[in-house]
Order: C-alpha cells, then sequence, then structure tokens
C-alpha cells in the first residue's frame, strides 16, 4: 500500500462589506487589491470582513490600516473611522490563516487628494461701455487629468464688495476699476470655485465742445 499525503496549500478567500464614504474605481481591481477614491476631510467606516477557507470552512480575519505616511500598517477593527487628512495612498488591510497556515490578504486602496476637480480661467479687460460676457471655465480632473466638459456652472460678480446684478455673469459694468467675477462649478454633485478679475478701463478721450457764443465772437 502507498499512502498519499494531501496537502492543504490554499489561503483562505476574503470577502469584505460594501466600503461607503469612497468612490470605486473598478478599471484595475485585482482579487487582492481594491480601487477607490477619497478627498481630504473625508472619511470611511472599514468595513466588515469574512473569510471562507477550503479545509477549515472559515477562518478568522484581522484588519490594519496604512497611511501615506506611514511605515507599516497599524492593527484597527471592523467598523473603526478612517479620516482622511492628507493627500496621497491609503490602505486598508485585511489578513486571514488557515489552521495550515496559509496566509491571504485583500487590501482596499484608497487614493486621496485634496479635492475631485479644479477649476480655472483667465482675468478679463473691457472698455467702459461695453457688454461683458464671462468665458467658459476649465475643470480638470485630480483624479485622471483630464478635461471635464459635462459640468455646469455659476457665476457672480462683485463691485467694492456688493453683487452686481448679472444674467449669469453677463452685464454692462456701470463703473470703472476692477470687479470679481467667481465660477461656481457643479460636477458629479461636487463642488468647486474659482475667481477672476475683471478690470474696466476708460479708454475713451474727452470731447471738447466749444460753445456757440465763443466762436461767433472769434469771427468778428
Amino acid at each position: 500500500e502507498r499512502e498519499v499525503s494531501l496537502q492543504d496549500k490554499t489561503g483562505p478567500v476574503i470577502t469584505t462589506d460594501e466600503l461607503t464614504g469612497a468612490v470605486s474605481n473598478p478599471a484595475d481591481d485585482t482579487d487582492v487589491l481594491k480601487h477607490f477614491r477619497a478627498i481630504i476631510g473625508g472619511s470611511v467606516a472599514i468595513p466588515q470582513a469574512t473569510a471562507e477557507d477550503n479545509v477549515d470552512e472559515t477562518s478568522p480575519v484581522s484588519v490594519a490600516v496604512k497611511g501615506p505616511d506611514d511605515e507599516k500598517a497599524v492593527a484597527a477593527n471592523f467598523g473603526d473611522t478612517v479620516k482622511f487628512e492628507k493627500e496621497g495612498v491609503w490602505l486598508i488591510v485585511y489578513t486571514s490563516k488557515d489552521e495550515a497556515g496559509n496566509s491571504s490578504t485583500l487590501a482596499l486602496q484608497i487614493e486621496v487628494k485634496a479635492s475631485w476637480f479644479t477649476v480655472s480661467a483667465e482675468d478679463a479687460a473691457i472698455s467702459f461701455g461695453s457688454a461683458y460676457t464671462p468665458a467658459a471655465p476649465s475643470a480638470v480632473d485630480q483624479f485622471t487629468g483630464e478635461a471635464i466638459t459635462d459640468f455646469t456652472a455659476k457665476i457672480s460678480v462683485t463691485y467694492g464688495g456688493s453683487t452686481v446684478e448679472t444674467n449669469n455673469g453677463v452685464f454692462t459694468p456701470e463703473h470703472t476699476g476692477v470687479y470679481t467675477v467667481t465660477y461656481t462649478v457643479t460636477y458629479n454633485g461636487q463642488e468647486e470655485t474659482c475667481e477672476i478679475t475683471l478690470t474696466v478701463s476708460d479708454d475713451t478721450d474727452p470731447v471738447i465742445t466749444v460753445p456757440v457764443s465763443y466762436t461767433h465772437l472769434r469771427a468778428h
């Protein structure tokens, strides 16, 4: 008779509950790494996790968190709140080991930026008496670097600290000087703003009018 020794070399399979508070970015997901996005000031609660093993049926799961500046992950508990205070890559790392010593990990990687997108526009200058129509702002996705076009923008104007009545930024200035134009851009439920200056200058030379009486006097 020949004895056959069967060895368990397969680690547990870890699954987690849904991660709320961050946006899923599944394009690059693998079985052991899930991708998400968030911004500074946001937070998530560490989801519950379970591990199924081919021999032991279930295995215990531990969890740890690693911030952008941490040398190693710090032990945590399910339900703990992770607050994103710095830009960079944050990791929530789950680990499970079966009775045969096979270990598995699953990481939730959260890329954190200062904002979802940025908005910019150029300063403008017009002559007094001209109507002003604001140029469209530019918006850039901070995670992909790609230009955003499907946004909505509201434009307001102030002069000397007072609000100027406009048609979403379109108006004819009543004063020379510097106006502040504020763009409020909304995209995917998120809002960002930027300010530019509108300089209104008097470029018209004065018109000199000679009184009729003076002209008549000189003629004689």
